[in-house]
Formats: C-alpha cells, structure tokens, sequence
C-alpha cells in the first residue's frame, strides 16, 4: 500500500526531485511555479502515479524551448556528486537528448511554441511523451500524493532543491531515496518504450489541440491522423506528368511579368525561359567625370549578354493552376465498419484526402495546386452529421485552407462534370461505397459547358464491389474483402498516377 505524504513530506519529493533536474534555469522559482499546473494535470487527471515532478519540469520546458534547452551538465558538471554524475549525464543524453533529437517531438515542441499560453497543451504533450513511464506505473515504492495538498503546493521565495531533497530523505529514513528513485523512472521509461517516441495520431492531436472544440472531435481527429500517418511519403519521380503543354491565361495571370530575386537572374538556360529585362542603367559617368557620358558599347553588349537575363522557371506566367475536387457521400456506406477494418470506411476516405494536400505539391512541384473536399449530404440528419465531419475537416486542414491549397465544402447536390474552370486544370475524384453510385456524378448526361472550358478529368474512387448493372468505370478500385495497411497506400498512388496522367484521359 502507498503511503500517502503529508504537506512537507509532499514538498520534500516534488521540489527535492528538482535536483535531479536537467535544465540549468536561474530562474527556477517562478519557472517550477508554472510547471507544477503541469504536474497536478498529470497527476490527477492522467493517474500519474511514480512520477517525478522534475521530469514534467524538463520536458515542458524542453517542448518551450527547444535548441535552446539549457542543459545542465555544460555548466555544473564539475560540482556534481561522483555519486551521482553517471546517471545525471546518461539522463540529459539518452533521455532528453533523444526528445530533442525525435521528429514526432521536434512537431509537438513546433507546436506548443505557436500557442506558448495553453499550460493544458503542454500538459496533454507531457503526457503522451512520458507515456512509457506512465504506463510502467513511475518508480516503485512511489507514495501517495493527495490532491488537496498538490493544489495548495505553491514554492517559497527561495527555491532550494538540494535541502528540499535531503528533507525528504531525512523523512523517509532512506538516504538517496530521490537519486533512487530518479534511477528507476529512466530504467521504466526505455523497458516501455515502444518503437517511436509519439505516434502519429499524437503529433496531429497536438498540431491541431488549441482547434479542437470538443473531446470527441479530438478523438476522431487521432483516429484519422492515425491512418494519414501510416501511408509512407511518395517519391515524385515515379509520377510522371503526361499532358499538353498549353495552359490557358486568365487574370490573376494577365498582366504579371516574370519577377524574383537575384536567384532568377541567369545568361544560360533553355532559350523559351530566357529573356531580356528591361532594365536601363543611367547615371554618372563610373570611369570619368564627363555629365553626359557616351554610351560604351561594350559594356552594354557585356550587360545584354552576360548579366541582362531573366530566368522565369518559377514565374507566373510558367505556373500552372490546377485543383482536384474530391466528392464524398458520407451516408452511402462510408460510415460502415467492417470486421476486418478497425475504422469506418470514412475514416479511411478523409484520411487519403489528407494525404492528397501534401502529395499532390510534390507531383507537381512547380505548380500551384489546391484540393476541395465537397461532402454531399441529402437528408436533415445526414447534413447533421456531415456538419460534424465539415467542422473536422476544416480543423485537420486549418493551415493548408489560410495558404489557399485546401477548401471543404458541404453540397445537397453536386456534379463534378460542371466544374470547369478556364484559369484551371480540374480533375474530379469521385467517392463511391460499395453497391452505390459514385459521388458527385449524378444520372444524365454532363452539363453543358461555356464555350472554351474543357471539360474535368474525372475518375471514381470505388471502395468494394460496383453495382452488377453499373457500366465499367474508369478509375482506381480498393477490394474490401480482406485487411491490409496497404490497401489505401496502393489506392493513394493509384490517384496519383491518374491524376498525372499516367491512365487514360477521362
């Protein structure tokens, strides 16, 4: 049975533990004031138990700080303890070091430094990262922390962690009963701890945590995040873009001129990418004093042929624009779950448009390319739910729609045959379930288009089986007939290299 501290018993092991600490902060008082709210989350609301306040003090602060964690052993490593030295040092290296050095960590402290204020982030980010030694239960023969007593804990003026913790070990009658206790929490820590620091499902929960409005969209937001993250990145070279060339010019294009900076300016290149500037040089005289200097021409062939060119690879009028519309009809089949699956079908659909943002700017790397994500809901009660599902998706994609290369729409009806732009290339994605009839591509023929504007490249995206009348649809099917990760993998670049146009033109 633990036992349970009373008030300087309690101060003993939660600021005794500071000694062991390994951010060397001159201002420890007011620091470990603000660390403690961490703590009492911890310990109350996440059954924290064996778990040494010193540790939520370093890893909050290093998710604050970052590179500029200041670790102690570069400035107080010649007066520690021999005692104590090894296990100090291997705590700052294998420990905090590793934090420092993890990418799922590195986007969680990316995180918490956009939105420094919210303690209950930095908390929620404790917590996931000392899940192992959470999970290990702390260190043994941890006491008993009442509540009561953790919340009216507040530091003195002076903060003292060395008497702190020869307080409590006096206390408990076992000299170096912190050290100990120190020295078990990091043996717990690597016994449980898995493969990677934090999952994927735990670096979007805390990227999108201040955008979340409730629980239950923060949990659904983990379940998506959790497939978006097990797709493997691509490699653009295996998607080659087969097209015409031509692109048409509609305003913002008309009327912008090739612009950048000293990196554009070149006198070699493909001939169509180079051309003139219309700069002219006026001024003094540079090697007389005359006020009206002939012109040298020389020196103007040597600026035309050497210096006086422009390369416009990445200009306006070299960019192309394009958009993918993908059409989503949450309620035909999509929110079933199979046995086999761990998530609704839905949650793999959302999980690939996710995905799609970021892969589709590396496809076409040089170009501007934005996705719509359009949910078509007909009745009231499947509005109701694709409202929940709209509001999700426009968390999960907040960064991606303020830079304008994502949008999420939310449609009775919709055909994507009537989304042609003439400042665009369109491609459609049409969602179709199993036995369902593919989103966004109603019965009837394609609307009438405005003269000029060629029609979208449209595929359907089918989940299972098609209809046994359906006619055969050009596109990507999934088989649903047994698991597999790499189902959705394989359906990714199956799009990807339709969308490039690698298929056949639709």
């Amino acid at each position: 049975m633990q036992q349970e501290l009373e008030a300087e018993g309690l101060r003993g092991y939660v600021y005794g533990s500071l000694h062991f600490r390994g951010a060397a902060h001159p201002d420890l008082h007011h620091r470990a004031q603000r660390a403690l709210s961490w703590y009492r989350d911890l310990v109350v609301r996440a059954g924290g138990k064996g778990l040494l306040f010193s540790w939520v003090y370093d890893v909050g602060y290093l998710l604050l700080q970052a590179d500029r964690f200041p670790f102690r052993s570069l400035a107080e490593l010649d007066r520690w303890p021999p005692g104590e030295r090894e296990l100090r040092l291997d705590y700052e290296n294998r420990f905090l070091n590793t934090l420092l050095r993890d990418p799922g960590v590195r986007a969680a402290s990316e995180a918490v430094r956009r939105t420094p204020g919210r303690d209950d982030l930095i908390a929620r980010a404790c917590e996931l990262i000392l899940r192992p030694l959470l999970k290990a239960g702390g260190h043994p023969d941890a006491p008993a922390l009442d509540p009561v007593l953790l919340r009216e804990l507040n530091p003195r003026d002076r903060l003292d962690p060395a008497q702190e913790a020869q307080a409590y070990d006096e206390l408990t009658g076992r000299p170096g009963a912190l050290l100990e206790a120190h020295q078990a929490s990091l043996r717990g820590y690597f016994a449980h701890l898995g493969p990677t620091l934090l999952l994927p499902e735990d670096v979007t929960e805390l990227r999108h945590f201040s955008a979340f409005k409730r629980r239950a969209q923060r949990l659904a937001a983990r379940r998506i995040g959790a497939r978006t993250g097990a797709l493997p990145a691509i490699e653009p070279r295996r998607f080659v873009v087969v097209e015409d060339r031509t692109a048409e010019t509609e305003l913002p294009d008309s009327g912008y001129y090739p612009s950048g900076g000293y990196s554009e300016l070149a006198n070699r290149g493909a001939l169509e990418n180079l051309v003139p500037t219309e700069l002219v040089y006026m001024g003094e005289d540079p090697f007389g004093d005359s006020d009206d200097p002939r012109i040298d021409m020389f020196t103007l062939r040597h600026l035309e042929n050497e210096t006086l060119f422009f390369q416009r690879d990445s200009g306006q009028l070299m960019r192309t624009r394009r958009v993918v519309h993908l059409a989503v009809c949450p309620e035909d089949g999509l929110r079933l779950q199979l046995r086999w699956h761990k998530d609704p079908l839905v949650v793999l659909v959302y999980a690939l448009a996710l995905r799609l943002v970021g892969d589709l700017a590396e496809v076409f790397s040089k170009d501007a390319v934005s996705v719509e994500v359009h949910l078509i809901a007909r009745t009231v009660a499947a509005r109701e739910r694709a409202q929940e599902d709209l509001a999700l998706l426009q968390v999960l994609l907040r960064h991606e729609i303020a830079l304008g290369l994502a949008a999420v729409h939310l449609h009775e009806a919709l055909d994507l045959r009537a989304l042609a732009e003439r400042g665009r290339r369109v491609y459609g994605v049409a969602v179709a379930s199993e036995g369902h009839r593919p989103a966004g591509l109603p019965e009837g023929d394609p609307p009438a288009l405005a003269e000029g504007l060629r029609p979208p490249r449209v595929l359907v995206w089918r989940l299972g089986a098609a209809p046994a009348d359906a006619e055969p649809e050009p596109g990507v099917r999934t088989p649903l007939e047994q698991p597999g990760t790499a189902l959705l993998e394989q359906a990714r670049d199956a799009l990807l290299a339709q969308i490039a146009g690698a298929g056949r033109p639709l």
